[in-house]
């Protein structure tokens, strides 16, 4: 809903003109040897929104420890609302036993107001070798709720 002109303001409409900022840390490792994706452990949160139409942007980063080097593999880290994986993967590739953080952001609008998850998840390109998503695993959410 607009502010209008010669309109009553009210306290919750000023707030929704503030970013409102989240952040998540895995609590734990998650290891993966196959193409099946999974939650990593604490790497997650909810909010609400009051407004339709509400952007959320996300920066994500993996902590991505290799332990059993395959060519070929990459350890995959994605991004997923509601349920839904988004489109872009954080890759690293797994050709040698390291470990380094990759990231990948996100912009999605929510239709629907209510309580809203953002997820974090893990898996590998192939399933050969063995890659685990580390403890600095992290995301920041931006939620962006203009009237």
């Amino acid at each position: 809903m607009p502010i209008l002109a010669g309109g009553r303001l009210e306290a919750d409409a000023l707030l929704r003109l503030r970013t409102a900022t989240y952040h998540a840390k895995a609590s734990g490792p998650l290891t993966r040897t196959d193409t099946t994706y999974a939650p990593i452990p604490g790497a997650s949160l909810s909010f609400t929104t009051a407004m339709p139409g509400a952007e959320v942007s996300v920066i994500a980063f993996f902590d991505c420890a290799v332990g059993t080097a395959a060519g070929g593999t990459d350890m995959n880290g994605r991004v997923v609302v509601d349920g839904t994986p988004l489109s872009g993967l954080a890759k690293h590739q797994m050709d040698q036993a390291d470990r380094d953080s990759v990231g990948v952001t996100e912009k999605v609008t929510l239709a629907s107001v209510g309580t809203h998850t953002v997820e974090l998840q893990g898996a590998l390109s192939v399933a050969a070798g063995s890659g685990t998503f580390q403890a600095f695993t992290n995301m920041l959410v931006l939620v962006n709720e203009q009237p």
